[in-house]
Formats: C-alpha cells, structure tokens, sequence
C-alpha cells in the first residue's frame, strides 16, 4: 500500500471535500472497499455515507463495511472484506494460505485467518465460513499476495500439516512448493511425518 500523506492527517485537519478525497484514496488501496470505522478515523460521518448510499456512489456490503460503486472487481474480494472484519490484524493462514500462495487450486470451504490473542470482535458476528486461529505470526513469517496478508510459505505449510484431512491437498502443496524451490526435500518429509502423527 502506498503512504498517502492526506490519509495520515488527523482528522480535524482535514476539510469538507479533503475528507472525501482521503476516503476515496484509503479505499482504493483496498479494492474500493473501507469501514466505517476508517472514515470515521479520516473525519467522515454516518450521514455523509448514507448520502452517498442514497445517491448510488456507495454500496454498504453490510454493516459496518461499504464499497465505492465504481470500483472493478478484483479477485479474492470476499477475503478482502473478511480481513477489513478484523480491523486489518488478521493475516490469511492454513489452507487459505496455501491457495493464495498458488499451492492448491481451490479454496478450502472456511476462510482461515490468524488474529493474535488480545484481538477482541464483540460488536460484529464473525462471517460465515470463517475459521478463526488465535496465533502472533511474526513478521518475518508475514507476506503480500494479492495485497492480502498471508503466512509465508513454510509457515503456511507447517499450519496445513497440522491441520488438512486430506493427505492429497498437502503432498500436492508439497510437491508445488518443492518445484519453485521454496522448500528441501527434508523438510517436505517433515510436514508428511506431522501429518501422520
């Protein structure tokens, strides 16, 4: 995501359409869509979204989470708005993770996602068909893909191993991460010992 300086500003100094303008940039470093909990940071108000609403500008997605109308689909928008759910703390894991690195070729049926331990969300219902891990993944474990934050690889793969049913889905992953080189043989050995264990 690019810094954009008019974004950081607090928001008393920021200005009638200088609010709008800063809404517009945040959420379009992510797909179009923002919360009203980031317009509110940026100095916006409920009435100015639901004016925007009525006006066909804006989409509200559900409660809490709108999406500019003009905004092109773009691919994994149902996990970008599941990591906007968790206030931007959540990063893809598991199986979720394996399909953005490209290791299997279809999501699993739950989204899995990583909040650390103090993450608290009692306001909203958590989405259907989401697994939630409580876990500190530290940075050097972190990744971009897709503008998504993701395990790193051998992470993703160590958190499936422990995890998947299907012996399949990980020799598969195993193998695809074997071919770019992501991991050595030994290690892939390792990951089908914790499966069986």
């Amino acid at each position: 995501m690019v810094h954009d300086p008019l974004c950081s500003l607090p928001a008393r100094e920021l200005h009638g359409s200088e609010r709008w303008l800063a809404i517009e940039r945040l959420a379009a470093s992510q797909a179009g869509y923002f919360t009203l909990a980031q317009a509110r940071r940026l100095g916006g108000y409920v009435s100015l979204l639901r004016h925007h609403c009525a006006r066909g500008r804006l989409v509200r997605v559900r409660r809490g989470l709108y999406r500019f109308a003009a905004a092109a689909a773009q691919p994994f928008e149902e996990l970008r708005r599941l990591w906007l759910w968790s206030d931007g703390q959540g990063i893809f894991s598991h199986g979720t993770a394996l399909h953005l690195h490209g290791l299997i070729d279809s999501p699993p049926h739950f989204a899995q996602l990583s909040v650390p331990p103090t993450w608290r969300r009692t306001a909203l219902r958590r989405p259907p068909r989401t697994a939630l891990h409580l876990a500190d993944v530290p940075l050097e474990e972190r990744e971009l893909r897709h503008g998504l934050p993701v395990t790193a690889m051998p992470r993703a793969l160590r958190e499936a191993a422990s995890s998947l049913r299907d012996r399949r889905w990980l020799e598969l992953a195993l193998r695809r991460a074997l071919l770019c080189d992501a991991i050595d043989l030994r290690f892939a050995h390792e990951m089908l010992e914790r499966w069986r264990a």
